[in-house]
């Protein structure tokens, strides 16, 4: 009973239209709608060591460029949790990321492991 009036809701062409026009709209706005958009006047990146420079009255010298390229990034997260198991668990996550080339091109390598 339910399904001849599903399948009469449904073979009316104006609701066809509609969902094909619905369906049409959820495919295409993705491409339309932007998330970002690049700002005239941005607002200039801080990070934490900066905020630590500024309570300590230090001013930060700007790295060059060719120094970041022989520079390794190095970081280290501790976590801990449970498992029915042993009742805790304990993780260690690193990062590793550098450069191999000094060239402009080049990309940054990352080694990740936990």
């Amino acid at each position: 009973m339910l399904g001849a009036e599903l399948r009469e809701i449904l073979s009316c062409a104006g609701l066809k239209r509609l969902l094909l026009s619905l369906l049409c709209i959820v495919l295409l706005a993705p491409g339309l709608i932007r998330a970002q958009e690049v700002q005239k006047h941005p607002v200039p990146q801080k990070d934490i060591l900066d905020q630590v420079y500024r309570v300590l009255n230090k001013s930060r010298a700007e790295p060059k460029p060719e120094e970041l390229k022989k520079k390794k990034n190095i970081s280290l997260v501790p976590a801990i949790g449970y498992t029915l198991q042993t009742g805790f668990a304990a993780i260690l996550s690193g990062n590793l990321a550098f450069y191999t080339d000094t060239s402009s091109a080049a990309k940054m390598s990352v080694i990740s492991s936990s």
